[in-house]
């Protein structure tokens, strides 16, 4: 995903702390900063605070053990909606 690499070039750091998160506990909410996203389109989705006004939108998957990035980079207006079949 070119965001998340651009990303990274620009702030190694926070995302490996973003990355962390996502890999070791994806689903726990951290009050202001990780949440299970509202709204019928962001169903199952996350948004997860990664730095100032850095963002990471995803869908975790818990039985295969895995979380899909549909997001990462500057903090959106509106939460982006997740690619249809995810």
């Amino acid at each position: 995903m070119k965001d998340w690499l651009d990303w990274s070039e620009s702030h190694p750091q926070t995302v490996l702390w973003a990355y962390k998160k996502l890999t070791q506990s994806p689903t726990t909410p951290i009050p202001s900063r990780c949440f299970l996203l509202r709204g019928k389109a962001n169903q199952g989705c996350w948004e997860l605070e990664a730095g100032s006004g850095d963002r990471v939108y995803y869908k975790p998957f818990e039985a295969e053990k895995k979380v899909v990035v549909f997001y990462a980079g500057a903090h959106p207006k509106s939460p982006p909606v997740p690619p249809k079949g995810l």
